[in-house]
C-alpha cells in the first residue's frame, strides 16, 4: 500500500517517508546506518579527546533518534497545517539531512559565516571537559570567566583565579589557558569523584560525575522526576523504561501498557473494519492475519 493507494481512500492523509541518504542523488541506492551518517555529518570528527587525538563514534544511535524526533515534529506540523486548511501532504526526511541538521547548531557553528574577512565563533575546548579524578572521571562546563575562576577556586587555586593574567583578553593567551587547565586537572586528580563533585557544586560550577548505567537508575534527580518507571510485561515480566520527556499541564500522558505482541490486536482492528467473524476466520485459515 503506497501513498497513491491510501489517498484514494482518504486524500487528506499525512503520509511520511524516511530514506537513508535522500530519495534520489548519488548515494540514494546505498545502504545506510546510524554510524555511517555520523561519519558523513561531522559527529565522528567532533568526538575528539585532546589526550587521545583519534576521532570516535557516538556509541548510540544518535542520528536514528534525531531522525525520529524530526519526523515526528514534521508530521505534527503537517497535521496542524491540515487543521488550518491545508491539504494532506507527504512528509519526507532523510537520515543524512536529519543528522546534519541536529549537529549543525553547535558542531558546525564555526563554518556558518562565509568569507575570508569574517571570524566564526566556535565553542572553546575549555568548556567541554572530561577530567580524571583519583577514582574516576567528572565532567565540568565553564562558559564564562566567572565560572572558570570558580572552577579554580573549587580546587584551591584562588591565586590563579585572582591573578590579572587570568582576566580579560590576557586570559585568552594560550599559555594562560594551559596554566588553568593544568591546575584544574592536577587539583581534580587529587580528589575522589565525590569530593570533586561536592566542591564544584559548592562553587556553582556545572558538573556531574560519569555515572555507570546502574547508577543512572538511582540518581536522586531522576528518581525525584519519576523519569524511570516500572511495569509488567505479560510475557517478559517486570521491566523498566523512561517516561516520555514532555509533561502536559492540561492533557497529561497516561502510563501506557506494554508494547503489543504480534497479533495482539488483530480482532479489535478487524472488528473496527466491520469484518464478520466468518470473514476473520477465513483470513486466519489463509494465513493473511494472525
Amino acid at each position: 500500500m503506497g501513498e497513491a493507494d491510501l489517498r484514494k481512500v482518504n486524500p487528506r492523509i499525512v503520509y511520511a517517508s524516511i530514506s537513508g541518504y535522500g530519495f534520489d542523488g548519488p548515494y540514494s541506492d546505498r545502504r545506510g546506518y546510524d554510524p555511517i551518517f555520523q561519519a558523513l555529518t561531522g559527529f565522528v570528527t567532533a568526538q575528539l579527546n585532546p589526550e587521545i587525538p583519534i576521532p570516535d563514534l557516538v556509541r548510540n544511535a544518535v542520528v536514528d533518534k534525531a531522525t525520529s524526533y524530526a519526523l515526528a515534529q514534521g508530521i505534527t506540523a503537517a497535521l496542524l497545517a491540515r487543521e488550518r486548511g491545508a491539504e494532506g501532504q507527504h512528509v519526507r526526511i532523510s537520515m543524512l539531512d536529519a543528522g546534519l541538521a541536529f549537529f549543525w547548531p553547535d558542531g558546525m557553528l564555526r563554518h556558518s559565516l562565509i568569507g575570508d574577512d569574517v571570524e566564526n565563533y566556535s565553542v572553546p575546548g575549555e568548556r567541554y571537559q572530561l577530567i580524571p579524578t583519583s577514582d574516576g572521571q567528572i565532567v565540568i562546563w565553564t562558559s564564562t570567566t566567572a565560572q572558570i575562576h570558580a572552577s579554580l577556586r573549587a580546587v584551591g587555586r584562588d591565586d590563579l583565579a585572582d591573578a590579572p593574567r587570568h582576566k580579560g583578553r590576557e586570559s585568552l593567551e594560550e599559555a594562560n589557558q594551559i596554566e588553568r587547565a593544568e591546575a584544574l586537572r592536577d587539583g581534580l586528580a587529587a580528589m575522589t569523584t565525590a569530593q570533586a563533585y561536592e566542591r564544584l557544586v559548592e562553587n556553582e560550577v556545572a558538573s556531574a560525575p560519569v555515572l555507570s548505567h546502574p547508577e543512572v537508575l538511582i540518581d536522586p534527580q531522576l528518581t525525584h522526576n519519576g523519569t524511570i518507571m516500572e511495569a509488567t510485561h505479560p510475557v517478559y515480566g517486570r521491566y523498566r523504561r523512561a517516561r516520555p520527556a514532555v509533561r502536559f499541564s492540561g492533557t497529561p500522558t497516561a502510563d501506557t501498557s506494554a508494547p503489543a505482541l504480534y497479533g495482539d490486536h488483530t480482532d479489535e482492528i478487524l472488528d473496527e473494519l466491520g469484518l464478520s467473524a466468518e470473514r476473520v476466520t477465513a483470513l486466519r485459515e489463509q494465513n493473511v492475519v494472525k
